[in-house]
C-alpha cells in the first residue's frame, strides 16, 4: 500500500503547483497554522464539529480546527511557534492551542506526524494511548487503535500516560500499548511513513506530447492540474495493471 502510495505521490508531486493558490484566511483574534505543502487531499473541520471542508495550499487553519489528510496524500503545516508538522496519509490531528507565546497543544487521534524546528520549542501532543511533551527540535509520533510509538532525532521528549513515563534522547525510541506504560525500544524503526514524510521529491517534467503515454494517464494529469485531485487518483486506481506499472516505474526511477 505505501509503495503504491509513494509512487502515486511521486507522480502527483510535480503537479502540486498547478493548483491555484488559495487566498490565506485570517483567524479573528487567534493564531493559525499555515498549510505550506500539500500533495493530495486535506480536509479541515474549522471548529471540530463535523463540518468538513477541502483545504488548499497557503490556507490558514485556525485554533480549534481538526484536519484529516486523505489517502495517498501528505501535507506540511507551519505552526505559529516555528514547528513544521509533516503529516502522513490517513492522519487526524486537532490544533487545540496555536498561540506563538504559549506551548502549542494538539491532539493526534490517529496517524503519523514528523515535527521539526530550527530551535527548541515547547510542544505537547496528546493521543488516545500516550502523550508527548517535547523540548527539542525533531521527533516523530505514530498512533493507531492499539499502540503509540515515538522516535527522537534531536532534543528531548517526555513520553507519558497514566501508567508511567519515559524521557527520550536523540536516537532513542519508545512504544506503548493501550493501558501500559511507555517502554524504551531499541528494535523499533520508524515505519515507512517517516521516510515518506521526510522525503519531498524534486519537480519532475511532465510527459512530453511526443512521449507515448496512455490517454487515461494524460486525463489524470489534466484533472489534477485543474484541482480535481480525488478524480485524478480514482482514474489512476482504475488503470489496468499493464498500463499502471510502466508509468509508476518510470516516475519512481526519476524520483529516487
Amino acid at each position: 500500500m505505501h509503495l503504491r502510495s509513494a509512487l502515486l505521490l511521486c507522480f502527483l508531486a510535480p503537479l502540486n503547483g498547478a493548483i491555484a493558490d488559495a487566498v490565506p484566511q485570517k483567524c479573528t483574534g487567534q493564531s493559525g497554522a499555515l498549510v505550506v505543502s500539500l500533495q493530495g487531499t486535506l480536509e479541515y473541520d474549522p471548529e471540530s464539529r463535523g463540518q468538513w471542508q477541502s483545504s488548499q495550499l497557503n490556507q490558514t487553519l485556525c485554533e480549534g480546527s481538526r484536519i484529516h489528510v486523505g489517502p495517498y496524500s501528505r501535507a506540511s503545516v507551519l505552526l505559529p511557534n516555528g514547528f513544521v508538522a509533516r503529516i502522513d496519509e490517513d492522519t487526524v490531528l486537532t490544533f487545540n492551542v496555536l498561540n506563538p507565546d504559549k506551548p502549542a497543544l494538539m491532539d493526534l487521534l490517529k496517524g503519523f506526524v514528523h515535527f521539526i524546528s530550527r530551535t527548541p520549542k515547547h510542544l505537547q501532543i496528546n493521543t488516545p494511548i500516550a502523550n508527548a511533551g517535547p523540548e527539542g527540535t525533531e521527533f516523530a509520533l505514530s498512533v493507531n487503535e492499539q499502540s503509540a510509538s515515538l522516535w527522537v532525532y534531536e532534543g528531548g521528549v517526555k513520553f507519558f500516560n497514566a501508567q508511567g513515563s519515559i524521557n527520550l534522547k536523540p536516537g532513542q525510541g519508545a512504544q506503548t500499548y493501550a493501558g501500559q506504560a511507555p517502554q524504551a525500544r531499541i528494535d523499533i524503526k520508524p515505519q515507512d511513513a517517516v521516510n515518506w514524510a521526510l522525503y519531498y521529491p524534486p519537480l519532475l517534467p511532465y510527459p512530453e506530447q511526443s512521449t507515448p503515454t496512455d490517454n487515461a494517464i494524460r486525463t489524470a494529469i489534466r484533472d489534477f492540474r485543474q484541482g480535481r485531485t480525488a478524480t485524478a487518483i480514482a482514474e489512476l486506481n482504475n488503470l489496468p495493471a499493464d498500463k499502471k506499472t510502466p508509468f509508476f516505474i518510470k516516475y519512481a526511477v526519476l524520483c529516487y
